[in-house]
């Protein structure tokens, strides 16, 4: 059989070929999680029967492309082409079928969900925050109850219905496609990225995604001072470099904003003369780092409040209201 076909840009470990009366059809998935499957249609690709192989022979059988010639025998795939001759070996698929009965869709920018996910919890002691919750109207959030990060959607709905990805997952799929705004169709178990021949296929997080209304709230009518992005960023670089030393390992490394001055401490201290004229809050380093390279352009905007429990600082940037990321200060003398 003549097997020329494109690849995704990532595969999984099990690659499992399933013959359909169009062609074929790729499911590839990690049989120990199942979590993820990515499938790709194959149309007018005919193979004798299903088969899986690894990620690795199916990259082998690929790099003998064009004009590949594979046969099917009882315990082995060959590949012949006049870039060379491979025998690869069988597995078993343990295969299980995911759940692709799929009743609402709506659209998505990856890029905003793969921002997203850089604000979601690493661990799973709370399982519902390692993902990016998404309502009907499109907005976007995500928080590891450090920080928070939220964009405003566009679409019209009166209803309340949201999901919780997996930023693993979207992760996946930001790896994967190239065009950026694409569906993703859900059901009450299930969520699948899809554009074009290919799939991304995903579990949704059970629980109920905490509400952030009252940090909203607690933000608003206060007072955006403008802060330059890229001088905060090149102090920080310092701060980063002089801290990378430390033998305490109980010093933290921090970021101080003062009016008109940055302090980096760690176990050593860092000063700067900045612009900056708002209030004085104290920042995780790697924190602020990463709320700032998410931002485009160096016109960010902050305004801080402190509610008797501790600060926190909204970043927005200058003439884009539908991005927002909040940051908790740190409530101890450092």
């Amino acid at each position: 059989m003549r097997f020329n076909i494109e690849l995704p840009k990532k595969l999984n470990k099990v690659n499992y070929f399933v013959k359909e009366e169009s062609g074929c059809k790729l499911y590839s998935y990690n049989p120990q999680s199942s979590d993820i499957y990515i499938i790709v249609d194959y149309p007018g690709v005919e193979i004798e029967k299903d088969f899986a192989i690894t990620d690795s022979t199916l990259q082998a059988i690929v790099k003998l492309q064009p004009d590949v010639e594979v046969k099917l025998n009882d315990k082995s795939i060959v590949a012949v082409s006049k870039k060379g001759r491979y025998t690869g070996k069988y597995i078993d698929p343990n295969f299980m079928q995911p759940n692709m009965n799929y009743e609402n869709n709506y659209p998505v920018d990856l890029d905003i969900l793969n921002k997203a996910a850089n604000f979601s919890a690493v661990n799973e002691k709370k399982p519902i925050l390692t993902g990016v919750n998404i309502n009907s109207k499109g907005d976007v959030i995500s928080t590891d109850s450090f920080k928070v990060y939220f964009y405003k959607g566009e679409n019209e709905s009166n209803d309340n219905n949201s999901i919780t990805i997996s930023a693993n997952l979207i992760r996946v799929a930001n790896s994967i496609f190239d065009n950026k705004l694409l569906f993703i169709n859900y059901n009450k178990n299930s969520v699948a990225f899809n554009f074009e021949n290919i799939m991304v296929v995903g579990k949704l997080l059970d629980g109920n995604f905490p509400s952030l209304a009252n940090l909203f709230k607690a933000l608003e009518n206060i007072e955006k001072k403008k802060l330059d992005r890229d001088e905060i960023l090149e102090c920080l670089d310092f701060t980063k470099m002089t801290g990378a030393n430390s033998k305490l390992k109980d010093t933290g490394l921090y970021a101080i904003l003062q009016k008109n001055k940055y302090i980096g401490k760690s176990d050593e201290t860092f000063e700067k003369e900045i612009n900056y004229n708002g209030d004085e809050i104290i920042f995780d380093a790697n924190y602020l780092e990463l709320v700032l390279k998410s931002f485009k352009t160096n016109n960010v905007e902050i305004a801080t409040r402190d509610n008797g429990k501790g600060s926190f600082a909204s970043f927005t940037e200058e003439n884009n209201s539908k991005e927002k990321i909040v940051l908790l200060g740190i409530v101890k003398e450092v």
